[in-house]
């Protein structure tokens, strides 16, 4: 089965797709919890940990055609020590700040070959009108809609052992209408305590002027699984310093530091025997 074949049997299956998307959403946004626990991070996390359960109810809708899917995703929001900071002195020197709040990774196959994947990096925000402003919101749509390339904030030891050249960690941003960067807003609504699940949008970063260009929730994450939204995903060459790679390195690190923190692992370099 070609990828041609792939794409149109999970399109023919959309309507079913999206619901399980809302569906996982709508349980991220009104959870029985006191208003105190209904904030971005709050529940960001609670969708995030909802995603083996996505792919649980995406498995049921595609497997009575043959197709396999795998939903990941790699949590990022800065909290302490946690999450990967970026740095960038272009078009302007400032504080760094995180990458995004979550990297959502899908790809799709038959049986254990998976043929497509696409991933697309969300920023979270509990209402369209918190991307107007605020230093840490000021500095998170420079680096999408403006800066040319960031650098990891990485310890040297870390960035020897992924073997790049001396001058590392700097990442070439993509065109700024690419669809890998993009950010997600639970509602239109501002000030209101209930989000509506079908208010719920992606936006990306060049069309934050015209609202009339969001996409909705289901849709971008069917487009995500399609290849309509986000941006196609494959093995980072090590010559390569642009998307490809800035996945590559987000994936990289999250497993490092669960690893590390687990106890199961001395040296960085020991990750070539995980990946």
């Amino acid at each position: 089965m070609n990828v041609s074949d792939l794409t149109g049997i999970v399109y023919s299956r959309r309507a079913a797709i999206q619901s399980a998307f809302y569906e996982i959403l709508y349980f991220s946004l009104f959870p029985n919890l006191p208003n105190s626990s209904r904030g971005e991070v709050a529940t960001l996390i609670r969708f995030f940990v909802s995603l083996p359960s996505l792919q649980e109810l995406l498995d049921t809708i595609m497997h009575r055609s043959g197709v396999r899917v795998l939903v990941k995703g790699v949590f990022c929001h800065v909290s302490g020590r946690t999450g990967p900071v970026v740095d960038f002195d272009k078009p302007s020197p400032g504080r760094g700040c995180e990458i995004c709040d979550l990297l959502v990774l899908v790809t799709y196959g038959v049986g254990t070959k998976m043929s497509l994947g696409n991933a697309v990096f969300l920023q979270a925000k509990l209402t369209r009108d918190d991307l107007k402003g605020g230093s840490s919101t000021d500095r998170q749509r420079e680096l999408y809609e403006k800066a040319p390339e960031f650098r990891f904030r990485y310890s040297d030891k870390y960035i020897t052992a992924l073997g790049e050249p001396k001058v590392p960690g700097t990442r070439q941003m993509p065109p700024k209408d690419y669809g890998g960067f993009c950010y997600w807003p639970f509602t239109t609504h501002s000030g209101s305590t209930k989000f509506p699940v079908n208010s719920s949008t992606v936006i990306v970063p060049n069309s934050v002027q015209h609202p009339r260009d969001d996409v909705a929730f289901g849709e971008a994450l069917l487009g995500l699984m399609i290849g309509k939204f986000g941006e196609q995903v494959r093995p980072a060459k090590k010559n390569e310093f642009g998307w490809n790679r800035i996945v590559h390195d987000v994936v990289f690190r999250s497993m490092h530091e669960a690893l590390r923190c687990s106890g199961g692992i001395k040296d960085v370099k020991t990750l070539a025997h995980f990946s």
